[in-house]
This record gives structure tokens, C-alpha cells and sequence, in this order.
């Protein structure tokens, strides 16, 4: 379930101390993998300690982003996949296959795909968001950035800690861990974290008493640290996550609010029977009201079954002299069955059952240097993973006449790299840094769409063979033997959606001078990248308390392929690679004896070849496809601040500003294209998707003494500009502003426990998310939850 919450400022990866001393408090980073303070970072990174994500309720990537000035993370369509941007770079792709411009990592090994970032946050000990081209420093090369999630790690004392919270819709949350030695040379942890919801937040438009939004989430983690001689460290992890929760409906538009010429996609639907059917239901954009179909048994209900299994295993060596090598092994295998509506109504129009199996095994060896002088590392990463799915596509009651397309396929990539960092100190007070990475990725994919439905039924009294061909040389207009103008000869005289045959692959081959060309088969490619990463930056210390920082650098993301539902050959060609050059300059300060933190950037981004969604033409209508934007253009700030003028008092504030726009595209005009004939449009000068022009946050805290008691209230405000979602306009998002509040309470002294009361969305905010083509006849959108409240007790004995 989408859980959006009201959180706290952006703060540039510091929270705060409520101790007798008014001093910010210092956070220990290891973005460039070392521990360092995040003001000692020449790079643009937000970073939070485990107890500030546990404190505002962080348990999920949605959560995430309202803590992170220039972070995103939404829904492209109803497949469960998400989408991360930062600083307007990001992948709009709904499909499982598609790989993330954010580098997403958990204890040091990647994610490979999007879709498996859907587990919970729990028992963590810091978050460090870092923005901007990676790939000198960590295993995967990203143009966006990357988010690195640090567990804790077992202690050397015994400690044991729990929260128990109880919230709005009968919700009940949990997470406790029990850590410490086994033996002087062997340390353990185990970690658990639950959520459990009876009751569901969305309501049914059309059926008042059905609900959804049921939360059934378990996650268990354990760790050992064994130390295997004086020098010598291994840390191993197993974890798993089960998630068999609701998944969240989207609510259908009237798409005339913004200024599209129909209320739905093709105007008023039609059913299986060829009647006009009125059963959309426009919710004026209210939180809780949605529609969805359950399907027969409750199978199409939205709902998931997916479990993450992961291990990690971390061999380090100290070799002396200030080197050390670390070998870190990784394995994750993600399993699901999701089930997600994507048209908002009661009807059968867009749903979907996805079945996926993906293997990821990661390899990443390094050698580095700390110095007083010169910082070095070198290193080599090897990854392979492999992704099957099964996607089960259900429109018995649309416009097509079908029942089911399953599109089964496989996708499977291996990359091999190597890369180098430096940092070496010209003077005291100058610093240059260097990085480069070369890359070898090689990507296969293999697969089709798939006719389940057993007869072509008539849509709108009109076989399907006679309703397509309206569609493609007009009403009564036969094409004699199926001659079209590109030349084929399709069978059964014209082309379908698929064969006549049951369970036929119903892709077509419509690319002259290749194997199988003028047939339905199988579509089969692949794909190499072989590019380098580099990066170049000085940083000078004017004083101990100031850091002027400036970089210039480059990454690239590899290309793809489509893994929606195809119709031709031509829709599944792959997306080319894109690259992103970066210049930035910055400062980070600490102030006024430590009271205040002030740091900011000014970043400029030349982005080309950007993977973006586009509509493909073909014989059934405009579907998914995707390209690239040749040429696009990113200006923007950021500033994030923490003052803590006294003990008592604490404001954190984040601002970020964007100025994102396409400075060359022709992308297929979606409304004048109609198979054969595709139409083009000029989309410069249009922001890119997902990318607000001004985003903020702000947290205030104030810590009041009260006999034996501390009651700390505090107050949090988060604001989202409006953006858009790709180049259409049903994907435009509204801007929202939320507010929460919490109280705090414990003992003066020391205590393990403690007593949190909070209310999120206090001013029961009707907003939403993001916004998208619902499937195959109405515009939707992905609301946020409304108010919600609740209260958590602590207890952590150290």
C-alpha cells in the first residue's frame, strides 16, 4: 500500500540532538567508502541516522522522498513498479524489466530493478541519498544518483529495543532486534519488523462497503560479525521480506480538467456486447474513493504475494598501511504475484496479473588507501541477474473484445567493470578528486504477446477482424488479400490483435529483412553497452568550518527493452543508451560554534538520449513504446539547512528548484496518429517528467521540560510542486502541500522508553501522486492517504 506521509525537512543529512548542548549533530557517512562527516563529502548528499527514520515512521521509498529535496519516487501504472527521479532524471517505465536511473543499494549491493525496492525500511542505521553521476565509488553506474540503506550491525554489548504503534484503519506496526556477542570474537543481531492492517482506506465508488488498502507486510533480518583474526572481518546477512498486502486502486478523471477533449480515452466505453456502457465513476478527487475490479474468486483484486530473499556476505582485509581489501557477495531472488487494476473503474477493462521470477547475483572486490594526504580506490564489480515474467493482461469488458494477452518473456543481463578513485590534497586547504569506470553490459530479451482468449469476440456488433479494419482504412473498406501499405500479407485477410488461434504468439514481425518478417513470432535482440564514467572536482577548505566544492561528470545508463503488452515487432526495439553530463558547485558550513548548518548547490545538467515512454503505433491503437529525447537541459538549486539556536530548539529546512526542459524532440502525436499513419509533434520546450520547479520541507521542534517528563512537540511541513508525468497531459500532477504534527514524550532522565502521539495529513489534504493513461479507456490518478493518526511506544535498552 501507498503510505505517504507527512515527514520532516530535507535536512542535508543531519538531524538533531535534543542534549544540554545546542550544537548540530554530526553524521558519519560512508558515501565514499569511508566513514567520514557528511560535511566533509564534496558531494551533494542528504543523510539520515536510523533513529530520525524510525522517529517520523520512514518505512518505505514513498516515505523517503519527503524527507529528500529533489527526490521522487511514484508510480508509472498499475504493475507495482516505481519510479525514482532525482533532480529531474529518472525512467518513467512501467515495465518490469526497466532498470533505474537511482541506484538503489542495501548494505552495499545493488538492486537491479525497481520493482524489488518495495520492501520495508526497518531497524536501520543511517539513509544517505547522493545526487548526481555515480559510479567511481559503488558497484552499478547511475545518471541520476543513489540511495544507500545501512543496517545496523551487531554490538559488542548486549542491546534490545521494540516499538509497538497503533494507528488509523486498525493498523498495528512492530519492529524490535535483539543484538550482541556470542564469543569475544563473534557478534549477532536479529532483526524483525511487521505491519498488519484489518481494515482497508480506499472505498469502492460502486460498492460502498467494499474496501482496500489491508496491510500483511513481515520482514526478518540476521546478521553475524565474526572476526577471523586480528585483521580479518567477515559480516554476513540473510534477509527476508513478505508482503502480501492490498495494493493501492487508482480513481478515474473526467481527462476535460485538463484540457483533454474527451472525459475518457475513447470517449464513452463500450462493453463486450457492443452497448454503450456508463459505469466510470469520477470521484472529484477524493482520497479514499477509487474503483477497481475483483474478478472472479477475487483474483484481479488488487493485491500482492511477493517475498524477497537476500544474503550478503562482507570479507574485509587489512593489509596494512592503511589498506584494506573487501570483497562484498550478493544474492537476491524476488518472487511475486501482484495483481493490480489500472482503470480506476468496476469494469474489466485494464487488469493485470504479474508473475516474476528474478535472480541477481553480484560480485564487487576493492582495494583502498586512507591517507593523510592521498585517498585512492580501485576496484572491479561483476553482476548477473536474470528476469522472468509472465503478464497477464484482462480486458474482457473492453473495447477490444479480448479476455487475456499474456506476455511472457525473459530478459538477461551480465556487466563486468572496473573503476578508480582518487583524492589527493594539493595544499591544506586543496583537494582534488578524480574517478573514472568503464562498464561492459551485455543484455538479452526474448519474448511476445500471447492471445488467452479462446474466440475473438464482437466488439460493438462488429467481428474483430471488420472493427480493426475501420480502424486502419476506414469504415467498410476492405484491403483485398490483406495487402497493406507496408507491404506485408497479413493472415486471415487483415491484421488482428492476434492470431485466430487460441494462445498463439500474437506479436507481429513488421520489420522488413528480418527472420520471420510478415509473421506473428517471437521478438529476440541483443543488446551490448561498452562506455566509461568519469568525474573531475576540486574542494578547498577556506577554514575548518567552511567547503567550497565543484565537479564536473559523467555517467550513462544502458539501454533496453519494452516489456508491456506488444502488438509489433517495431514496439519492442531497443532504447538507446543515455548519458548525463553534470557541473556543480557547492558549499556545506558549519556555523556559529556549531549551531547552524548551512549547505547549498547550483547544478546545471546536459542530458541526452533520455529514456522516455512514447505512444507506438500500431494495428490495434497507440500502446506503450518507448525512446529517447536526443537533447534536454537541467538548471537547478538546492539548500538545506539546520539551526539549533538552543538545547530546546530545533528547524530543519530543505528547498529545492528545477528548471528542466526538452530541448529536442519529435515524439508520435498521440491523438492524430492512427495506424499506418504515425504523426509527429515538436515537445521542445516541454519540463521533463516527474521534476517540480520548487519543492520544500520544514520541521520544527521544540523540547519543553515538564516535571520528571520531556514533551518535545514538533511540526512538519512538506510541499510538492505540480509536474508532469511524461509528455501527455493526463499525467500531470497538481501541487500539495501536507502538515503533520507529533508530541513526544520520555523522562528527563535516561529512560528506555518513550511515548510518541502523531497526525499525519492534519489538514486532510485531497491531493495525489501522480496521474496516467488507465489502461484502455479512462485517465486516472494515484491519490495519497488522507489523515491519518496514531501513537507509539519505544523501548530501547542499551
Amino acid at each position: 500500500m501507498n503510505r505517504t506521509l507527512c515527514l520532516s525537512g530535507a535536512m542535508l543529512a543531519v538531524t538533531f540532538s535534543l542534549a544540554a548542548q545546542a550544537q548540530v549533530e554530526e553524521i558519519v557517512v560512508t558515501a565514499q567508502r569511508r566513514e567520514q562527516s557528511a560535511n566533509d563529502v564534496p558531494i551533494s548528499i542528504s543523510a539520515y541516522t536510523g533513529d530520525l527514520v524510525r522517529e517520523l515512521g520512514v518505512r518505505s521509498a514513498e516515505d523517503l522522498q519527503m524527507l529528500t529535496p529533489g527526490l521522487e519516487v511514484s508510480s508509472s501504472g498499475g504493475v507495482g513498479t516505481k519510479v525514482w527521479t532525482i533532480r529531474g532524471v529518472g525512467f518513467s517505465d512501467y515495465s518490469t524489466a526497466a532498470s533505474s536511473t537511482v541506484g538503489v543499494y542495501v548494505d552495499e549491493v545493488a538492486i537491479p530493478y525497481p520493482v524489488m525496492s518495495t520492501g520495508v525500511f526497518f531497524d536501520v542505521d543511517r539513509v544517505e541519498v547522493i545526487k548526481g553521476p555515480q559510479g567511481d565509488l559503488f558497484g552499478r553506474n547511475t545518471t541520476a544518483g543513489q540511495v544507500s540503506i545501512v543496517s545496523r550491525k551487531p554490538t559488542d554489548t548486549f542491546e534490545v529495543g521494540a516499538s509497538l504503534g497503533f494507528a488509523r484503519y486498525e493498523t498495528v506496526d512492530f519492529e524490535g532486534f535483539l543484538s550482541g556477542p556470542f564469543t569475544d570474537s563473534l557478534r549477532g543481531r536479529l532483526a524483525v519488523a511487521t505491519t498488519q492492517s484489518g481494515k482497508g482506506w480506499q472505498r469502492s465508488a460502486t460498492r460502498p462497503d467494499d474496501r482496500l488498502g489491508e496491510i500483511d507486510r513481515v520482514a526478518v533480518r540476521g546478521m553475524l560479525d565474526w572476526d577471523l583474526g586480528e585483521r580479518t572481518n567477515l559480516l554476513l546477512k540473510l534477509q527476508l521480506n513478505d508482503d502480501q498486502s492490498d495494493n493501492v486502486a487508482p480513481t478515474a478523471f473526467d481527462g476535460r480538467e485538463v484540457g483533454l477533449p474527451f472525459a475518457t480515452l475513447h470517449g464513452t466505453p463500450f462493453n463486450a456486447n457492443g452497448e454503450l456502457e456508463s459505469a466510470v465513476a469520477f470521484t472529484n478527487g477524493k482520497n479514499e474513493y477509487a474503483d477497481w475490479t475483483n474478478g472472479p474468486g477475487n483474483a484481479l483484486r488488487p493485491q500482492r504475494d511477493n517475498q524477497l530473499r537476500s544474503a550478503v556476505a562482507r570479507l574485509s582485509f587489512d593489509l596494512g598501511n592503511d589498506i584494506e581489501l573487501v570483497s562484498v557477495t550478493g544474492y537476491d531472488e524476488f518472487e511475486r504475484t501482484e495483481a493490480n487494476d489500472w482503470d480506476g473503474i468496476a469494469l474489466l477493462d485494464s487488469s493485470n496479473i504479474n508473475v516474476t521470477d528474478i535472480e541477481s547475483f553480484s560480485q564487487e572486490i576493492r582495494l583502498s588507501r586512507t591517507g593523510e594526504r592521498v585517498n585512492w580506490i580501485v576496484g572491479a564489480y561483476y553482476s548477473t541477474d536474470d528476469l522472468d515474467e509472465d503478464y497477464n493482461y484482462f480486458m474482457g469488458e473492453g473495447r477490444f473484445g479480448l479476455n487475456q494477452l499474456n506476455t511472457q518473456y525473459r530478459q538477461e543481463t551480465d556487466a563486468v567493470a572496473a573503476f578508480a578513485h582518487l583524492e589527493y590534497k594539493l595544499t591544506d586547504q586543496l583537494e582534488a578528486i578524480a574517478g573514472v569506470r568503464y562498464t561492459s553490459e551485455d543484455r538479452k530479451w526474448r519474448g511476445c504477446s500471447y492471445d488467452q482468449t479462446p474466440t475473438d469476440l464482437p466488439v460493438a456488433g462488429l467481428p474483430l477482424n471488420v472493427f480493426l479494419n475501420n480502424i486502419i482504412n476506414g469504415p467498410g473498406v476492405l484491403t483485398p488479400n490483406g495487402l497493406l501499405n507496408d507491404g506485408f500479407n497479413f493472415p486471415n485477410g487483415l491484421p488482428e490483435v492476434v492470431p485466430l488461434a487460441p494462445n498463439g504468439c500474437g506479436t507481429f514481425n513488421d520489420l522488413p529483412g528480418t527472420p520471420g518478417a510478415g509473421q506473428f513470432g517471437e521478438f529476440a535482440r541483443k543488446i551490448s553497452a561498452n562506455e566509461p564514467m568519469w568525474k573531475v572536482g576540486l574542494n578547498f577548505r577556506p577554514n575548518d568550518d567552511v567547503m567550497l566544492f565543484g565537479t564536473i561528470s559523467e555517467g550513462f545508463k544502458s539501454g533496453g527493452f519494452n516489456g508491456a503488452n506488444s502488438n509489433t515487432h517495431s514496439q519492442l526495439l531497443p532504447y538507446k543508451i543515455e548519458t548525463l553530463r553534470a557541473y556543480e558547485v557547492g558549499a556545506k558550513s558549519t556555523l556559529f560554534e556549531r549551531t547552524l548548518q548551512l549547505n547549498g548547490s547550483v547544478f546545471f545538467y546536459d542530458y541526452r538520449d533520455k529514456q522516455e515512454r512514447e505512444p507506438a503505433v500500431t494495428p490495434v491503437g497507440n500502446i506503450s513504446g518507448i525512446s529517447n529525447i536526443p537533447k534536454s537541459e537541467i538548471l537547478g538549486a538546492e539548500v538545506e539547512l539546520t539551526w539549533r539556536p538552543t538545547s530546546a530548539f530545533t528547524a530543519n529546512l530543505g528547498v529545492s528548484v528545477l528548471d528542466t526542459e526538452v530541448k529536442e524532440w519529435n515524439p508520435v502525436d498521440d491523438l492524430a496518429s492512427a495506424y499506418p499513419t504515425v504523426v509527429r509533434k515538436d515537445a521542445s520546450g516541454l519540463e521533463l517528467p516527474n521534476a517540480p520547479e520548487f519543492s520544500g520541507n520544514l520541521m520544527l521542534a521544540y523540547e519543553i521540560p515538564a516535571g520528571p517528563l520531556v514533551v518535545t512537540p514538533a511540526v512538519d511541513v512538506i510541499h510538492r510542486g505540480s509536474s508532469s508525468g511524461d509528455i501527455t497531459a493526463e499525467n500531470f500532477r497538481e501541487e500539495y502541500t501536507l502538515t503533520g504534527v507529533r508530541v513526544s514524550i520520555g523522562l528527563a532522565e535516561k529512560s528506555p522508553w518513550s511515548t510518541q502521539l502523531w497526525v499525519r495529513n492534519l489538514t486532510d489534504e485531497q491531493y495525489y501522486l501522480s496521474g496516467q493513461t488507465g489502461g484502455n479507456f479512462t485517465y486516472t490518478r494515484t491519490m495519497g492517504m488522507p489523515r491519518t493518526w496514531g501513537v507509539t511506544f519505544q523501548y530501547n535498552l542499551q
